[in-house]
């Protein structure tokens, strides 16, 4: 497991290393978190994003990785509700048209969100923002799952 990730980073500045790096890592499997960033980001369009997500989709291809993407943490404290559930959208629209597995962080946090004695905030740092511990683990214990069965279950 290597992550390659970048704090901050758009999915357009992604694909400025993105082939370098599957060429020197040469994953079987890339992990692609995106879209909290892009969609907090005003000057990011939601065209851009979708060719952004669809540009890397190629490129991971290229390289004959699998992939399976992860969508936004759900997180109260956005300025723009709406923009950030259409970059959810758009990213839950661009893996069902590309056939592409897609872990739903955004609807496991809001749907723990909603639970009687939950709330995100047990999963989030003090800034709201970012993941704590219990949220990493919660989301790996789900990701791990949904891999397995698709390693077991191809046909999902």
């Amino acid at each position: 497991m290597i992550n390659a990730g970048r704090a901050g980073e758009t999915a357009d500045r992604t694909l400025e290393r993105l082939d370098r790096e599957l060429e020197r890592i040469r994953p079987d499997l890339v992990l692609w978190q995106l879209g909290t960033n892009d969609a907090l980001n005003a000057s990011v369009s939601e065209p851009k994003f979708e060719s952004a997500i669809e540009r890397g989709l190629l490129s991971i291809e290229r390289h004959k990785s699998d992939v399976l993407l992860v969508d936004p943490q759900f997180i109260k404290k956005v300025k723009d509700p709406a923009r950030y559930a259409r970059f959810v959208h758009t990213l839950e629209r661009v893996a069902e048209k590309e056939h592409i597995c897609l872990f739903s962080r955004y609807h496991l946090m809001k749907t723990l969100d909603a639970a009687p004695g939950g709330g995100v905030e047990l999963l989030l740092a003090p800034d709201g923002l970012h993941m704590n511990d219990a949220g990493y683990a919660c989301v790996a214990e789900r990701l791990a799952g949904q891999i397995q069965d698709l390693v077991t279950r191809p046909d999902l």
